[in-house]
């Protein structure tokens, strides 16, 4: 039995430091991003006239925000007052929990890098998707 107690610990400690080194770079990447782009270039780029850009923006912005859905609602909340194509902003919505930074770091430590980018590019899309037909029914 201590045998099984120091393996379970042993691994735990090694997540934690894997997992810790992940969280400081992506936490870092984001904080060099947000202080260097301001939220009105971001919602020129959002606003965009082609549709798909915009809705692309969006999907880019759930993508390097790292939110779980409980922080996404005010940035939402902010994007609706500010006139952002509904499309742009329900893209984000989606995009903004399921491809957090966290989410797909871990994918990669555990399920592997072709797993994640299967993962990645299939929520990516279907997310984009998803925001087009919630704006063509509203």
């Amino acid at each position: 039995m201590p045998d099984v107690v120091t393996k379970v610990l042993l691994e735990f400690l090694s997540l934690s430091k894997n997992l810790l080194v992940l969280f400081l770079g992506i936490s870092f990447f984001i904080s060099f991003i947000q202080a260097y782009v301001p939220f009105e270039k971001v919602e020129r780029w959002m606003g965009s006239k082609n549709p798909f850009l915009g809705n692309l923006a969006g999907a880019l912005l759930g993508f390097i925000t790292p939110f779980c859905s409980c922080s996404t609602i005010p940035l939402l909340v902010t994007m609706l007052n500010r006139n952002v194509p509904f499309q742009t902003v329900m893209t984000y919505l989606f995009t903004s929990p399921l491809l957090d930074p966290w989410i797909l770091g871990l994918m990669a430590y555990i399920y592997g890098v072709k797993v994640t980018a299967i993962y990645t590019v299939t929520t990516f899309v279907f997310s984009m998707i998803i925001g087009w037909y919630l704006d063509k029914k509203n």
